[in-house]
């Protein structure tokens, strides 16, 4: 496996195209879309070289998801998970910079299948979530985060909590929001992201920004329940894929 470098026209058209897929269903659901370009990309790169660079072009998508929905966010709830997430994140980026690339790109894998299933299942809280448990939900998805850049445990753990879809959602885009931050900082300040990946990536966030616009008008006249089951099985596809190859 090679490192996705972004300095080819091969690349730069792989790259792109899977961002705009990855931009639409981000700006449909809120979440998913950094899943599908890591799920495609480790197929052909090393996973060290590709969750960075999604991780940079996934921020992006911010320009139009956080002025629509900041007024929809339960903030007590996101800044409770928020901070544990952001408390956590340094363990699960040392887990990523010291994993094996095979062994790390069967892990993320791994986590998108799982987590496909477990939405699939319709896994909800009974009752209404007390502060400790929305602050374990922020550790443990802020380690997944952390180790593979997919946030898509976080997202079961939001979604599966009573509030209603819009409210989820916007707890999901501000807590990416933030965490996507703290991310790009980390990666920066150990050296896995540099000036030439934002120069690099910053060719390819224009199609994921398409695809957030596309997908963030379509969030208001498709039905969520059938898009997001779409989205699911697409997932847990590619990462079916990722775990025989």
């Amino acid at each position: 496996m090679v490192e996705l470098t972004l300095d080819t026209w091969q690349q730069i058209l792989l790259a792109s195209a899977t961002a705009l897929a990855g931009g639409a269903i981000r700006g449909f659901a809120g979440f998913g879309g950094p899943i599908v370009m890591i799920l495609v990309l480790n197929q052909f790169y090393l996973p060290a070289s590709v969750l960075p660079k999604v991780v940079i072009i996934d921020f992006a998508s911010n320009v139009f998801l956080v002025p629509n929905t900041l007024r929809q966010v339960p903030w007590p709830t996101a800044t409770l998970t928020t901070l544990a997430s952001l408390v956590i994140t340094p363990l699960g980026l040392w887990v990523l910079m010291t994993s094996d690339p095979v062994l790390l790109k069967k892990l993320c894998a791994a986590v998108g299948a799982v987590s496909a299933v477990a939405m699939m299942m319709g896994v909800r809280y009974r009752g209404q979530p007390t502060d400790l448990l929305w602050i374990a939900a922020g550790l443990t998805g802020g380690f997944v985060n952390g180790a593979t850049t997919i946030a898509m445990v976080m997202m079961i753990l939001i979604y599966a909590g009573p509030d209603p879809a819009r409210t989820s959602r916007a707890h999901a885009v501000a807590w990416a929001f933030f965490i996507g931050i703290a991310l790009m900082f980390a990666f920066t300040y150990v050296g896995q992201i540099g000036l030439q990946d934002y120069i690099a990536s910053a060719a390819i966030a224009p199609a994921y920004l398409g695809g957030t616009w596309i997908g963030s008008r379509l969030f208001r006249v498709i039905s969520e329940v059938r898009f997001r089951r779409m989205l699911l099985y697409l997932v847990l596809a590619l990462a079916i894929i990722g775990l025989v190859r």
